[in-house]
């Protein structure tokens, strides 16, 4: 799913992917050289509770949209507890993503969509 993701959002007119990881490990070493302005987040990604790493993303990367994608139903509520507003089915369709993607990113970076840097974790 991950490169059939990444692949997606290259579609997108200036969209880039800066970087996709298969593991808390390997994600948490991304973002130490990566600024992504969208971070779609796996909630099975393996390597430790994801709670825990969604609250540092928020206290970290204020200005940071990030999309929690799960599916487990039961995700999404726990992950409005959290404070994270955004949440993804995978069994929704690719253009809900994108809407979704459009919809939150414009009007909080008063930039295009067409200029968003991602960093997809997806298993």
């Amino acid at each position: 799913m991950r490169r059939a993701l990444s692949v997606l959002l290259q579609e997108q007119a200036g969209w880039t992917v800066a970087g996709t990881a298969g593991s808390l490990e390997e994600l948490t070493q991304k973002l130490q050289t990566c600024r992504p302005d969208i971070l779609l987040l796996d909630w099975e990604l393996p390597g430790g509770p994801l709670d825990r790493m969604a609250i540092v993303l928020r206290r970290c990367f204020p200005d940071l949209i990030l999309i929690v994608m799960t599916t487990r139903p039961e995700v999404m509520h726990q992950v409005k507890e959290l404070g994270i507003g955004l949440s993804f089915s995978k069994a929704d369709s690719p253009e809900r993503l994108l809407n979704l993607i459009c919809t939150e990113y414009s009007p909080k970076k008063q930039r295009l969509p067409g200029q968003a840097r991602f960093a997809g974790q997806v298993r």
